[in-house]
């Protein structure tokens, strides 16, 4: 009963994400709304999303409902730290009840995650290009369990499709240089429509009928 309601719950928020994505005006407000609607929709404690920066080798956190949010663009780690580094080590979906005692746990002081009990982070991947990571929190143990992975799974697969079509996580991997400017203040200020501009790959062409493709 329990993976019928999530299922059904993952078909609905499919083209949620999609409107949301479509109609925010930047990308850092579109990624917290997206994972407000996560959060909501399956009574979760806490969804995150960390975005892979692939020149300095890390992760950094670019949106959350859950955690302090002030640990947003603050909290990054290394692939071989975390148990979030260890999403994108095994390239695959790590569950964990009591994070707090596995090896691989790093706590960030301030965050406000030590009092959350199971874990379940997905690689974000789209055609084989990394973004980054959805990570999925509870206060209860027993919050989520590994029968909800293949749900969260088909949820990650939208957010990077989603995501990578409009190239703003590609974008917010790049915003990470030295401009003077705090991670959340690049977060805040980058656009849809300044992403967009940058795209070169970009091939236009003529629909023969409305809707998603």
């Amino acid at each position: 009963m329990r993976v019928q309601a999530f299922e059904k719950r993952g078909m609905s928020i499919i083209e949620d994400v999609g409107r949301i994505i479509a109609d925010t005006h930047s990308p850092a407000e579109a990624l917290r709304e997206v994972a407000a609607l996560i959060a909501d929709r399956f009574f979760v404690d806490v969804c995150s999303i960390y975005v892979f920066d692939e020149d300095r080798n890390c992760l950094f956190l670019v949106a959350t409902v859950g955690l302090n949010e002030e640990s947003v663009g603050r909290i990054r780690m290394n692939l071989d730290e975390g148990l979030t580094g260890l999403v994108l080590e095994g390239m695959t979906p790590v569950f964990v009840r009591d994070p707090a005692d596995h090896p691989r746990y790093k706590y960030f002081e301030g965050s406000g995650e030590e009092k959350y009990h199971s874990y379940l982070g997905l690689p974000l991947i789209y055609h084989g290009e990394v973004l980054g990571v959805l990570v999925i929190q509870t206060e209860e143990n027993a919050g989520i369990d590994e029968s909800d992975i293949s749900i969260f799974q088909m949820i990650a697969s939208q957010i990077a499709g989603e995501a990578a079509y409009v190239s703003f996580l590609r974008d917010l991997k790049k915003m990470s240089g030295d401009t003077g400017a705090t991670e959340p203040e690049r977060l805040e200020s980058q656009t849809f429509d300044e992403s967009r501009r940058v795209k070169k790959d970009l091939l236009k062409g003529i629909p023969v009928s409305t809707g998603f493709g």
